[in-house]
Formats: C-alpha cells, sequence, structure tokens
C-alpha cells in the first residue's frame, strides 16, 4: 500500500509539473529577460529637428522560458525605452552564444536602421518612420 501511494504520489508531481510547463509556454510567460546589446544613434544622423539632440538606441534582449530562448530586437528613444518604439523577434540560426551577438553590426542610416545577422551579409532593415513616429 505505501509503495502504491509513494508511486501515486511521484506520478501527480511529474503531472503537475509538465502541466505548469505547457501551460507556461502557451501563455508565453517569461521567466527572464536579459539585455545583449545596446547601440545608440551617432550624432550625425537625426531623425527630427529636436533640441537638444535625443538619440535613439536598438536594445537586443534574451528572453528565456521553460522550453526556449528567444531573442527581440526594440528600437526607441534611449530616454523612454518603454514607450514607443518598434520591435521584432531576432532569428538567427548561427548563434551559438550570446557573446556572439555583442558584436553585432548596427548602421544608423538617415531613413532606417540595418542589423546585419551574425556572421553573414543578411541585413534586417528598420524603416525610421517605424520607431520615430508617434501613433
Amino acid at each position: 500500500m505505501k509503495k502504491l501511494l509513494s508511486v501515486t504520489i511521484v506520478e501527480a508531481v511529474i503531472i503537475i509539473w509538465l502541466s505548469f510547463m505547457v501551460f507556461t509556454q502557451l501563455l508565453g510567460i517569461e521567466f527572464s529577460k536579459k539585455e545583449i546589446l545596446q547601440n545608440c544613434q551617432p550624432e550625425t544622423i537625426k531623425y527630427d529637428d529636436s533640441d537638444p539632440y535625443e538619440p535613439y538606441c536598438v536594445w537586443l534582449y534574451k528572453t528565456s522560458g521553460f522550453l526556449d530562448n528567444e531573442y527581440y530586437l526594440w528600437v526607441a528613444l534611449k530616454k523612454d525605452p518603454t514607450g514607443y518604439g518598434y520591435g521584432i523577434w531576432y532569428l538567427d540560426q548561427y548563434v551559438d552564444y550570446d557573446d556572439n551577438l555583442k558584436d553585432l553590426k548596427i548602421v544608423w542610416n538617415s531613413d532606417s536602421l540595418d542589423v546585419y545577422q551574425y556572421g553573414t551579409d543578411t541585413k534586417i532593415s528598420i524603416p525610421a518612420q517605424e520607431f520615430t513616429s508617434r501613433r
């Protein structure tokens, strides 16, 4: 009887744990968010006539859940990174370590922001109007 009860308890714990994992994965719950990279526009690139100069920045975050790690690019004003901005999931098949992403090539242009994928010349181009326009 005791052996049967202990097996049942172990099975119940495993089922609860697996259910929790599936539930958090389906809801997209993140357990950690780590900043991998921050790169701000140079003063030579201006998107508006604001004075004083207020740069936009791009951040690369790594979010971790139970079953996966994902990377997210976010572009917004440096002074208000949680305000209006533009974000995309960053998918890169060549990334083995987070340190590889610290050296991403980022090019700020007067009409766009170009992010080159690690180890390739493939670029993600984000039009400036996507992160500078207020709704």
